[in-house]
C-alpha cells in the first residue's frame, strides 16, 4: 500500500503535467490569432521602404502579400517613438517617465503564459493570467494579419484569456473621458472678432452662452450610431407604455350582457388585490 503522502505527490505531479499541457494548447492557440513577429525588422536592414506606402494599395492590385504584410508592419504597426504629448506619464511626480502602452518590450522566443500577482481588498495572494507573445520587434504592436491586410491601417487585437482581462478591457473603455470639446473657445473667438470695440462686456458673455448652450457635442461613438442607424442604449426589460388619462380601449363584437370597454393597465393596478 501507498501512503497519504505518495499518493497526493503522485496528484500533484499530474496536476503540473496537465498544466503544462494546457499551457502549451493556450499558447498555440494564440500563436494562431495573434502575431508580434517581423519577417523583416528594421534592424536587420534589409527591408527598404517601399515607393507606394502600403495604405494606398487597394486590396484587389496586391501581387506579392508577404512582401506587402511586411511593409505594413515597418510602416503603420510599429510604436516608433515615445513622447510626453502622448504616451509617456508617470504615475507620481516624483516617478520616471513611462510609455502607457509599456513599449519597448522585452524580445522572445517562444510565446508563454505567465501569472502576476493583483492586489486584493483583504490582502489575500491572488494571480491573473498574462500572455507573452514570441516577438524579435520591441516596438511592433499586436497584430492579426488577415485583419492588418484588410484594414490597411494600424489596428491592435488582444487575447481575453480569463474574466480579469475582460474586466479590466470593459472598465477601461466604460469609464475613459470624452476629449476637451473646442467649441466654447471658437465660439468665444468668432463673437470677440465679430464685436464692435465699444460692446459692453455683459452683452459679449450672453452671445457667447447662448451660442455655446445651444449645441452639444456628439462622440465617435455616438456619431457612428447615428450614421448607422444603431440603438444607443438597450435593456432585457420590457417597457409598457400606460396611459394615466382614464381612456379605455372600446370592445367590438359584443353581447348585450357585455362591457363595452375593456380595463386599462390603470384599472388592473386600482383593482389589484392587497
Amino acid at each position: 500500500e501507498k501512503c497519504p503522502n505518495d499518493c497526493e505527490d503522485v496528484n500533484i505531479l499530474l496536476d503540473i503535467e496537465q498544466g503544462k499541457k494546457a499551457s502549451e494548447q493556450v499558447c498555440n492557440y494564440v500563436d494562431s490569432l495573434v502575431s508580434t513577429w517581423n519577417p523583416l525588422p528594421l534592424d536587420s536592414e534589409i527591408w527598404t521602404k517601399p515607393n507606394v506606402h502600403p495604405c494606398k494599395k487597394r486590396h484587389e492590385n496586391i501581387v506579392d502579400f508577404e512582401s506587402d504584410y511586411t511593409d505594413l508592419l515597418n510602416t503603420v504597426q510599429r510604436h516608433t517613438r515615445c513622447s510626453t504629448q502622448y504616451c509617456l506619464k508617470s504615475k507620481n511626480d516624483d516617478e520616471a517617465l513611462q510609455c502607457r502602452f509599456q513599449f519597448p518590450f522585452d524580445c522572445c522566443t517562444k510565446t508563454k503564459l505567465q501569472f502576476e500577482p493583483i492586489h486584493t481588498k483583504d490582502k489575500s495572494i491572488q494571480y491573473k493570467a498574462k500572455m507573452v507573445t514570441k516577438r524579435n520587434d520591441p516596438r511592433l504592436n499586436n497584430h492579426q494579419i488577415i485583419q492588418l491586410q484588410g484594414w490597411r491601417g494600424n489596428c491592435d487585437i488582444q487575447i481575453i484569456i480569463d474574466h480579469h482581462a475582460c474586466v479590466e478591457y470593459l472598465c477601461k473603455y466604460a469609464a475613459k473621458g470624452e476629449s476637451r470639446s473646442p467649441m466654447l473657445k471658437h465660439t468665444f473667438n468668432a463673437v470677440l472678432k465679430n464685436s464692435r470695440p465699444d460692446l459692453n462686456a455683459k452683452k459679449a458673455i450672453n452671445k457667447i452662452m447662448i451660442k455655446t448652450i445651444g449645441e452639444r457635442d456628439f462622440s465617435a461613438q455616438e456619431t457612428m450610431h447615428l450614421l448607422l442607424s444603431l440603438k444607443l442604449h438597450s435593456t432585457t426589460f420590457q417597457v409598457l407604455q400606460v396611459n394615466f388619462n382614464g381612456s379605455r380601449r372600446v370592445e367590438t363584437n359584443l353581447q348585450e350582457t357585455d362591457r363595452c370597454t375593456k380595463d386599462s393597465l390603470l384599472d388592473i393596478y386600482a383593482n389589484r388585490i392587497n
